[in-house]
């Protein structure tokens, strides 16, 4: 697991650290709608961006502060003006103080 400074943190009895977060969505495929899900071990500043396979960022989900907890947010298949994507890969991308996780989704339609 890789902090912020692209660092990877291993605890004193040699094993990684659990992820301060776990990033998903469901269903994976979708058409499309998709529900995303993420656990805060604590609050953080998180923002939450989707992109597409040229790694232009598409939709902003979340950018805020989110108290610590499970979350979910949903992703209607558009991207910030309302238009809707083709069908093809995805990626969620979860920042926070923390760290960050990417997962990869596709629409099919």
């Amino acid at each position: 697991l890789c902090n912020r400074d692209n660092k990877v943190s291993i605890n004193l009895n040699g094993t990684l650290p659990l992820p301060e977060f776990k990033l998903g969505n469901y269903p994976n495929p979708f058409n499309p709608n998709t529900t995303i899900s993420f656990n805060l071990k604590s609050a953080s500043h998180v923002s939450l961006d989707v992109y597409n396979i040229q790694g232009q960022r598409i939709r902003s989900l979340v950018n805020g502060w989110i108290p610590a907890g499970d979350h979910t947010r949903a992703w209607d298949g558009k991207d910030g003006s309302g238009r809707v994507m083709p069908s093809g890969v995805y990626f969620l991308r979860l920042n926070t103080e923390h760290g960050s996780d990417l997962k990869k989704c596709l629409m099919l339609k």
